[in-house]
């Protein structure tokens, strides 16, 4: 019976190394694919962005068509514009306004 589990145990020693590179193998892979399935969920924010968004786009190609000597400062607005949005956001958290909102 010993021989017997020897031959098991050896066996079992042999599937678990079989699994194991197979598991490897997997993983690369999925790696491979993890960076393919990064780049389609891009392309869709991209996509459901600009749905959402279609009027500014639409006022960007009329700017880009009508006047493209303007598109610089076009940019320089966009950036002044990102910038307030952001400032805007991050407004309510700041920690000096409690010193105001007190009562």
């Amino acid at each position: 019976m010993n021989a017997r589990l020897a031959e098991i145990y050896e066996r079992r020693g042999f599937l678990r190394a079989r699994i194991a590179t197979q598991r490897a193998a997997l993983a690369a892979q999925g790696d491979a694919l993890a960076s393919v399935c990064a780049a389609g969920d891009g392309a869709c924010a991209a996509a459901r962005w600009a749905r959402r968004h279609a009027l500014l786009l639409g006022v960007i190609l009329f700017i880009l068509v009508a006047h493209p000597r303007r598109l610089p400062r076009a940019i320089d607005w966009g950036r002044h514009l990102y910038r307030l949005w952001r400032g805007w956001r991050i407004f309510p958290r700041l920690s000096i306004l409690r010193f105001f909102t007190r009562s």
